[in-house]
């Protein structure tokens, strides 16, 4: 899947911002502070991940699959 560079950035701003509201509650929640790193964002087929993860050898941290319906309809 290609997107445009200003997609991939909204995607990867909105990711950021819900992470680190997440860990600003852990944070809150252990009485500790929280480091996060700026995670990497890769939209991509079934098939494309499945050669993704063949070539690299890279570890899976988080997978999202989810039907979408509306002006643009998909999986």
């Amino acid at each position: 899947m290609i997107l445009e560079s200003l997609h991939q950035d909204a995607f990867s701003e909105v990711i950021n911002v819900g992470i680190g509201r997440a860990g600003s509650m852990l944070s809150d929640l252990v009485s500790q502070r929280i480091e996060l790193h700026v995670p990497e964002l890769r939209i991509c087929t079934l098939d494309e991940l499945n050669e993704l993860l063949k070539s690299n050898g890279e570890l899976l941290d988080t997978s999202i699959y989810q039907d979408f319906q509306g002006r643009v309809n998909g999986r």
